[in-house]
């Protein structure tokens, strides 16, 4: 009877240890698994960060790009409109120089009038030629300041953009094991230390 007991307690003891092994084996498999469930959701956010910023910036680098063509044309045409309104004063300020000599001719006017109708007229095409400069530059400084608000955009649009941050391996480890030691091991533990307390 005694070694059918032996036996008994030795069977007992083995199916203990069995049954340890397999609540061991099971939280490994479950924390291994949620391990591998917050990692591939981690790696998936991140990827996904880093292509939606890489089209974000692509698309704040076209739109800079458009607009700067646009700015460049409007350039080239603004300077060859303020070439020909030059080109323009100046033709007319010669015909009315020419007329002015006929005129005068004609009235038989002396040198020294004639003479200051030319004057009068360089004056006037001098006025007329500031004014043309002033607006010219203005049109220019309009353009350049639409540039520079343009690259400003492109710029803040790049900066506001989310950095993608490397999944932190070690952390999402311990967090996916903390529960499944919590519920076997230190349970277990715990229950024994509980059961000898008031022994003796």
């Amino acid at each position: 009877m005694a070694g059918t007991s032996g036996g008994s307690s030795g069977s007992g003891s083995s199916g203990s240890g069995s049954s340890g092994g397999g609540i061991s084996a099971f939280s490994g498999l479950m924390g291994g698994m949620q391990f591998g469930s917050q990692l591939g959701a981690a790696y998936g956010a991140y990827n996904m960060q880093k292509l939606q910023n890489k089209y974000a910036t692509k698309a704040a680098q076209e739109s800079y790009a458009f607009t700067q063509d646009l700015l460049i044309k409007r350039t080239e045409e603004e300077s060859r409109a303020y070439t020909q309104s030059v080109n323009d004063r100046q033709l007319r300020a010669m015909e009315l120089e020419a007329q002015a000599n006929v005129a005068a001719g004609e009235a038989g006017v002396s040198g020294i009038s004639v003479e200051r109708i030319h004057n009068n007229i360089k004056r006037q095409e001098g006025q007329i030629a500031i004014r043309q400069k002033q607006s010219f530059n203005s049109r220019m400084d309009a353009i350049e300041a639409q540039n520079a608000q343009a690259l400003s955009t492109m710029v803040a649009r790049m900066q506001s953009l989310t950095p993608p941050s490397q999944p932190n391996i070690l952390a999402m480890a311990l967090e996916s094991a903390a529960p499944f030691v919590t519920d076997s091991e230190m349970a277990t533990n715990f229950d024994k230390w509980w059961e000898g307390l008031f022994d003796g």
